[in-house]
């Protein structure tokens, strides 16, 4: 069974194509579209591309999306896509091509394997860095942060001790990792690679 990626979506653009977008969407959700295929959701991303006019064999579809939203007012449209393993990135560059005015950005999230990215580099409307760790009760905790300076202070606060760069930080937890029996384990920190459309 694959780890399941989350991954949220905002799109900007012009308001013709957002609103064409979120209606072949919203016709999907609502059984009012044609499907390519009946055994699985309408939402899965295959039938969003054959809507769009291409053809699902030649993408990764293996996912569906959801909570479509579109705000007129902001000029955003907004959804969220579990998916299989990663983002769905072929799909995310197909939906571009056939909307030449949208910027999509996303942040995706698959926690098996520890990944965490986004192609939103300025942090407008995604957090840049993920702290995730188990506390004391081992509750898992997951802190995200737009600057690089709010990882290096939870993590001072986490230690009660100033850290005042990346390697000093690593350098704790991999020390905490080793000799921790998990009262509190730090299992992953990672910075978002850019990925742009």
């Amino acid at each position: 069974m694959a780890n399941i990626c989350f991954t949220k979506y905002v799109v900007k653009g012009e308001m013709t194509e957002l609103k064409d977008l979120y209606a072949k969407m919203i016709a999907l959700e609502n059984g009012t579209a044609p499907v390519v295929n009946q055994e699985v959701e309408r939402t899965w991303m295959g039938n969003l591309v054959n809507l769009l006019g291409g053809d699902w064999n030649n993408f990764e579809c293996r996912g569906d999306f959801y909570d479509v939203s579109l705000n007129e007012e902001k000029g955003e449209l907004r959804y969220s896509v579990d998916s299989s393993w990663l983002e769905l990135a072929d799909v995310r560059e197909f939906i571009g091509e056939c909307y030449p005015s949208l910027t999509i950005y996303f942040r995706a999230e698959e926690g098996g394997c520890g990944i965490y990215e986004t192609n939103d580099i300025g942090g407008k409307y995604f957090e840049r860095h993920k702290l995730s760790y188990n506390n004391i009760d081992f509750e898992r905790v997951e802190n995200y942060f737009f600057t690089f300076q709010e990882v290096l202070d939870e993590a001072s606060r986490l230690f009660d001790e100033k850290i005042s760069s990346r390697e000093e930080m690593q350098r704790l937890f991999d020390e905490y990792n080793e000799e921790s029996e998990a009262d509190i384990c730090y299992n992953y920190f990672e910075e978002p690679s850019p990925s742009f459309f």
